[in-house]
């Protein structure tokens, strides 16, 4: 689903799960049973401009349900990244760690990091991980205004 605003085009891809969270601005793919990609929405990708890097716990680390296992640091800002799953980091995507700016350029094609856990229906239940519903796009209209606010003088 493509969401227009301001004729700013901002890309949400059925086939993912968002958080509906002002927090977590971050996609999750379903790899497996037991295994999850990250990335980063469209509206983080425009928003932080250009990232500039990335920090992760090491490749076999854990990761707690809601708890940051890295950062994302922009010229702009610095923050977390959150698992939504209680489990442990299985691959990092080298690509992306050596140039953090693939993520603006294609927030969808380049992930950031996969995460293995044996309870992940139940952990994504714990958070509001949206399919593209009503609620969902009145919360991304809401994100694309406020986002898009900090960012008017540029626009």
């Amino acid at each position: 689903m493509i969401i227009d605003h301001k004729g700013h085009k901002f890309d949400f891809p059925d086939e993912l799960l968002y958080w509906e969270s002002t927090k977590n601005q971050y996609w999750i793919q379903r790899v497996s049973d037991t295994k999850i990609r990250m990335g980063i929405t469209s509206i983080a990708a425009q928003v932080s401009e250009r990232i500039e890097s990335i920090n992760l716990k090491k490749e076999g680390g854990k990761v707690s349900l809601k708890r940051s296992f890295g950062t994302l640091e922009s010229g702009k800002w610095l923050g977390p990244i959150r698992s939504p799953i209680n489990g442990e980091i299985t691959k990092h995507n080298e690509e992306v760690l050596a140039n953090p700016s693939h993520l603006n350029r294609d927030p969808y094609g380049a992930w950031i990091v996969e995460l293995e856990g044996m309870e992940i229906d139940e952990n994504l239940k714990e958070f509001k991980i949206a399919p593209i519903n009503d609620s969902f796009i009145a919360f991304i209209k809401k994100e694309i205004k406020d986002s898009l606010s900090l960012l008017d003088k540029k626009f």
